[in-house]
């Protein structure tokens, strides 16, 4: 599948990216411990199963086998390490703020993390949701230079696609990921190709030059529609 994008993503780490773009993309690279459902209900992605302590002052999450794009298992550590470095003042994450209220996470085995809460809060899975980066990666990295890192521009993936290449201002490929556990992707490759003009990316549309494109205002949906009809 080809998609048009107007502009491409700032980096591809969690931590400091900041872009619509770099979300989308990032989306197709990362799986979350749990995701969410059609119903918008959280249900199990790399963990398989958690529970919240009586007083919901913790949530255990109980991890499945998994691992990384380079054949590393993901495991608790990675996990916990995570949640660290987006809490870390030296990181300066704009998301720090989400997890005011998480007090921290701990390693109870290679496949159990326990998140430790401030309070009370209403839902411990969204309060306790973020994006996990690879710890057997960053672990030894200087987190006051987080901007510098390798995997800004070459994340490794815990999710469905593989980062293939970043050609910059032209486009990102993706390629099935052949190590993920989950369900293996309907698609082989995802080319995500940057066209900032909106007019070029219609064109492009209407041509089968591209597959997809988001953000179409209605009048050009409606008159992409009449194009389509004749």
């Amino acid at each position: 599948a080809v998609v048009g994008l107007s502009s491409e993503p700032d980096l591809l780490n969690p931590l400091l990216s900041s872009s619509a773009t770099a979300g989308l993309v990032f989306a197709e690279l990362h799986d979350g411990l749990t995701d969410l459902d059609e119903s918008l209900t959280y249900a199990p992605g790399i963990a398989r199963a958690w529970e919240t302590a009586p007083a919901g002052r913790s949530i255990t999450y109980h991890l499945k086998p998994w691992c990384w794009s380079d054949g590393a298992p993901l495991t608790a550590r990675d996990v916990v390490g995570s949640l660290a470095l987006f809490k870390d003042e030296r990181v300066a994450s704009s998301r720090r703020g989400l997890y005011q209220d998480v007090l921290g996470a701990v390693a109870l085995d290679d496949s159990t993390v326990r998140y430790d809460l401030a309070r009370r809060v209403p839902d411990p899975v969204q309060a306790t949701w973020h994006q996990l980066l690879p710890w057997h990666v960053v672990g030894a990295l200087d987190p006051a230079a987080v901007a510098s890192w390798p995997i800004n521009r070459r994340p490794l993936s815990s999710g469905a696609f593989v980062l293939e290449s970043w050609t910059p201002n032209r486009e990102l490929v993706l390629a099935r990921n052949p190590r993920y556990p989950g369900a293996p992707a309907r698609l082989d490759r995802v080319v995500f190709r940057i066209v900032p003009e909106e007019a070029t990316r219609l064109l492009m549309l209407e041509t089968s030059e591209l597959d997809l494109v988001d953000g179409i205002r209605p009048d050009a949906a409606r008159r992409l529609e009449q194009t389509r009809d004749r």
